[in-house]
């Protein structure tokens, strides 16, 4: 706590920071609402940013911060609350990631929330691991031996659970790590899941189609805190006026060069700060999602179906770009999601918009063959987003994903009825899973022979042409590319075939 300053238990940002972690654990509520909930109260913005920092930094290191915790635990074997977990890493991670806070403080404010919370009997265990971890960070001991006894296949659900390397892998530290790596062996799934806090079965997912190097590659960028991307309204606001803003601002906003109207704003402040996001020149939207309507590539005039529309960064685009002329229909399931899309609609002003309620593989109120281009922004894992989900991770199960790409299947089917022969589907997803991309079309194909893959590279600004799969797909990748893990696949339904 800064000198001078004295929170309540509302405004304390490491009670805050708690209460975001303990909402991801019982994963009943999205942690960017979970965020709106605990930090509305927070008026000093600093407060507002190390809660921010704490919670977002726990979920994305919380395997590595247990591994070092587990060091400091004698016998290895002892179980605490929940919420005592949660603690040690909200401790551990300001000592071991977080420079401007001295471990003294660190130490002090971690004990101070056991006392907060009800633990005033665990005060002094919380104390002493503490400041065990600082004493072997600082002497660069990193590593004890321990056993390993736990299923590969079952979360955590306490330190002592929580899977380690074995005693002959290499030692995990945060200093002199990068680039050190064992072979691809046994102990190596388990070696990237501690040292990236990347669950198990996700790398060996990704180790079925990918290298060793490439899991890796990805397990880095998903650690990192993304750059904030912007899609300016040129119906509203120009770029050049945009970035002229924000050089008078002090804003350092630097435009994509090879795609029209994207900005990365490399200034670390808050959205509603930017020029022009209060009368709607502005979108969030990372540039993967960008690249999804370069890929449908509307046209003026035309009609275009979107199923999974909300938020709408994707519909706001497309609705651009057929002008007030064409008709978007977007579909979305949820209530509360089309508010959302709503608004963002009377934000900018459209008027081209007409938002349907409705389940997506169900019949729609439209007529069949009746749309130039559909886009199905279909739901997933969202594995290709974990730089900015980071509570994602630690939700998903292998189980999510067999029911996801069931609905995927539904959907891409369901929507081909609308389009016109002739007619452009667009397939999207934001995940890096083949059974929710590749496989999804290569079965409705097999099952739809009137549809044809049209490569991306026709509709791709040049330094994304290396983004296409031989599928003829679209793989943007975190560690590849610099954007969110985003899946674009083109199709048309041939002139002359009947369904």
């Amino acid at each position: 706590m800064r000198k001078g300053t004295r929170h309540t238990t509302k405004t304390d940002p490491r009670l805050a920071a708690l209460s975001i972690l303990k909402g991801v654990r019982v994963g009943k509520v999205l942690v960017d609402e979970l965020l709106q909930e605990h930090l509305s109260e927070i008026k000093d913005p600093r407060d507002r940013a190390l809660a921010h920092e704490l919670a977002f930094g726990v979920l994305r290191q919380r395997s590595l911060l247990d591994w070092y915790l587990l060091q400091n635990i004698e016998g290895q074997s002892l179980r605490v609350p929940a919420v005592v977990q949660d603690i040690l890493r909200l401790g551990a991670y300001q000592i071991l990631f977080c420079e401007r806070i001295p471990t003294y403080a660190a130490v002090s404010q971690t004990v101070g929330l056991c006392r907060e919370t009800g633990f005033s009997g665990l005060c002094g265990l919380v104390n002493g691991i503490l400041r065990s971890l600082d004493r072997r960070t600082r002497a660069g001991v990193s590593s004890t031996t321990v056993e390993e006894d736990s299923d590969p296949e079952t979360p955590a659900q306490s330190l002592s659970d929580l899977p380690l390397p074995k005693e002959d892998e290499k030692p995990l530290t945060i200093q002199g790590a990068e680039g050190i790596f064992p072979e691809q062996t046994e102990g190596f799934v388990k070696h990237v899941s501690v040292r990236y806090s990347l669950p198990e079965w996700i790398i060996e997912k990704l180790l079925e189609v990918w290298s060793p190097e490439d899991v890796v590659g990805f397990a880095t960028a998903s650690l990192e805190v993304p750059p904030l991307t912007i899609r300016v309204h040129p119906r509203i606001l120009s770029p050049s006026l945009f970035a002229e803003q924000c050089r008078d601002s002090g804003i350092e906003a630097e435009p994509v060069s090879w795609l029209p109207d994207a900005f990365f704003v490399r200034s670390r402040i808050p959205v509603s700060q930017l020029p022009g996001i209060e009368q709607g020149g502005l979108q969030v939207q990372d540039l993967g999602a960008q690249l999804t309507t370069l890929l449908l590539d509307p046209l003026p005039g035309e009609r275009i179906l979107e199923v999974g529309s909300a938020p709408g960064g994707k519909t706001t685009h497309i609705s651009e770009r057929i002008r007030p002329t064409g008709r978007l229909f977007a579909v979305d399931n949820s209530a509360h999601r089309c508010e959302v899309l709503q608004k963002n609609l009377d934000r900018i002003g459209a008027r081209n918009v007409q938002l349907i309620i409705a389940d997506g593989t169900k019949p729609l109120p439209l007529e069949p063959d009746s749309m130039d281009r559909a886009l199905v922004d279909a739901p997933c894992s969202g594995l290709g987003t974990l730089r900015r989900r980071v509570d994602l991770k630690w939700r998903l199960q292998p189980r999510d994903i067999v029911a996801l790409s069931e609905t995927q299947r539904a959907l891409l089917a369901s929507t081909a009825e609308y389009v016109k022969p002739d007619g452009v589907l667009v397939y999207s997803t934001c995940t890096i899973l083949r059974e929710e991309n590749e496989a999804i079309v290569e079965e409705f194909i097999a099952d739809h022979p009137n549809w044809k893959v049209e490569s991306a590279r026709a509709f791709l600004p040049d330094p994304m042409k290396s983004a296409v799969l031989p599928s003829g797909g679209l793989q943007t990748l975190p560690h590849r590319h610099g954007m969110d893990g985003n899946f674009g696949i083109r199709l048309r339904r041939t002139p002359k075939s009947t369904k």
